[in-house]
């Protein structure tokens, strides 16, 4: 479904990502894990289209949208969750989800679908009335991920999605992410420093250490078969979750 050819980026002289290749299978979810400064986030922004990449390709459905810009990628179907929390200021909730279905264009589905949602989370309809900026953290992360998936996405790329949130909010959002991701079966790459996050949600991890990739598997196969004694040091003590 996607494919990254010997992808390199650069921030003028400095390389952030340097021949990186991964395949991403479609419903499949994939982890991005480094150290901060590995180059994940990086990756991420090539794939949505927000930077370019010096070198290298990244095949979609076939074609390669390595130039191609954030607009057309989201209108072929990969829209990407920010880190952090991205509402709308001044907005309500209802209208923060609202935006995620700006490209579509059946209505009646649209609203069946926000009624669905209202259903599925009843303190996004006790609040959709609300301006979403007062609204706590793990609410507001809620909320952007909810509003990427009113998009109808194939392909969902998430930034650090449980970032800067308490336990009990981080296992929520990780549950709710499972869970749709389950539902609609949409593919999913999602960028964390978490090891533990990434063995409990990936079907497969790339790991990244200073723009480079180390080892690209299995969360069992990286636990019982690290390619690198990086990779053994970072899951040392890790635990594949079922």
């Amino acid at each position: 479904m996607l494919e990254v050819k010997n992808l390199s980026v650069h921030y003028g002289m400095i390389q952030a990502v340097r021949n990186v290749d991964f395949k991403v299978n479609e419903g499949e979810i994939v982890s991005l894990i480094g150290a901060n400064g590995a180059g994940k986030s990086t990756i991420l922004k090539t794939l949505s289209g927000l930077i370019h990449p010096s070198e290298g390709e990244i095949v979609y459905l076939g074609e390669n949208i390595a130039s191609t810009s954030a607009k057309k990628i989201v209108e072929k179907g990969l829209v990407q969750v920010p880190e952090g929390r991205h509402v709308f200021p001044g907005l309500t909730v209802k209208e923060n989800l609202e935006l995620g279905a700006f490209l579509r264009k059946d209505k009646e589905a649209i609203q069946k679908d926000m009624e669905d949602v209202f259903e599925r989370f009843p303190i996004l309809k006790e609040r959709k009335d609300q301006d979403a900026q007062t609204l706590s953290g793990g609410e507001q992360q809620r909320v952007g991920i909810v509003r990427a998936m009113i998009a109808e996405p194939m392909t969902l790329l998430m930034d650090e999605p449980f970032s800067a949130l308490d336990a009990i909010s981080r296992k929520q959002l990780q549950e709710l992410t499972k869970l749709l991701h389950h539902e609609f079966k949409m593919t999913t790459i999602f960028v964390t420093h978490d090891t533990d996050e990434a063995l409990k949600l990936a079907d497969r991890i790339a790991v990244l250490k200073d723009g480079e990739i180390q080892q690209v598997a299995s969360p069992s196969e990286i636990l019982a078969s690290p390619a690198t004694a990086f990779v053994a040091e970072l899951f040392k003590g890790g635990v594949r979750h079922e």
